[in-house]
């Protein structure tokens, strides 16, 4: 079932799924996660709150300073190992990333018009003043949000709610 469904009366299949970019808090850590979802509840003219139990997979660490998957230079095709530096202007819609190819040469990335997941990314670079965020060290988590929390209908019992929200 789709976690998007704001009312339970609504709730439905994934229809045409699609990995959703979410940022949660877990057990005191920040993660950045992709949980599967409908294209349509996952689209930039109306995101929805991720109100149902559902597994996602983390993707970004911010405590350990990780991150999985491939952030790719929208130039060059070229996709970053480590990241030593991320910087961002909300209002000019720039993100920015320098860092080490998989290659082992120095690269430098300018994203126009970057998703809310890269805005993200540099946000929490900047905040946590890392010097480094790495690809080859994220331990990859299946985590489950907002566990027990399903529409009455669907509900066999409420477990313990762990401390999870979307930031």
């Amino acid at each position: 079932m789709c976690p998007c469904a704001e009312d339970p009366e609504h709730r439905h299949e994934i229809v045409n799924p699609v990995g959703a970019h979410a940022m949660i808090e877990y057990n005191g850590v920040r993660y950045g996660v992709i949980i599967p979802c409908c294209q349509n509840c996952n689209n930039i003219h109306h995101e929805y709150r991720i109100n149902w139990e559902c597994q996602a997979v983390t993707i970004l660490d911010c405590g350990a300073g990780t991150f999985t998957g491939r952030i790719l230079d929208p130039v060059n095709n070229r996709s970053f190992k480590t990241i030593n530096l991320v910087t961002g202007d909300q209002k000019k819609r720039i993100v920015e990333i320098e860092g080490i190819g998989f290659d082992g040469t120095e690269m430098v990335a300018k994203f126009d018009d970057p998703d809310h997941f890269l805005f993200t990314l540099a946000a929490e670079a900047m905040k946590s003043h890392r010097k480094v965020w790495s690809s080859e060290k994220h331990q990859v988590k299946v985590i489950t949000v907002n566990e027990g929390v399903l529409p009455k209908k669907e509900k066999a019992k409420m477990p313990n709610l762990e401390a999870l929200k979307l930031v």
